[in-house]
């Protein structure tokens, strides 16, 4: 959306507009197998292609892994290899730039 308003500085008035930027949307977020082993599937359905980065997180929001991912209109399916990992509860998040557009948490034995 955008929002127009005036700001009156020096007794001049000027109008000023901004822009919100509108975010992907994405539907059917699915994490499986729970609890998590070594290997973790993310499935999800975008509205639009985007270019995006998959986050795992410790509780502390700490990023321990990262992967660039392009995500197509439509569903979509990634695996992440976790084994580095310890064993403990994390966040996996699916981020646009500098957007979280959707987290999901998840325990690894």
């Amino acid at each position: 959306g955008v929002i127009r308003g005036q700001v009156v500085k020096n007794n001049t008035c000027e109008s000023i507009t901004t822009g919100v930027e509108e975010t992907t949307s994405l539907q059917g977020v699915q994490l499986y197998p729970v609890p998590v082993a070594d290997v973790v599937t993310l499935s999800i359905h975008a509205d639009a292609f985007f270019n995006g980065k998959l986050v795992v997180r410790d509780l502390l929001g700490r990023p321990l892994l990262s992967n660039e991912v392009q995500v197509r209109e439509g569903s979509n399916s990634f695996r992440l290899d976790l084994s580095a990992l310890a064993a403990g509860s994390y966040i996996v998040s699916v981020e646009n730039g500098a957007s979280l557009i959707t987290a999901r948490s998840f325990v690894k034995q």
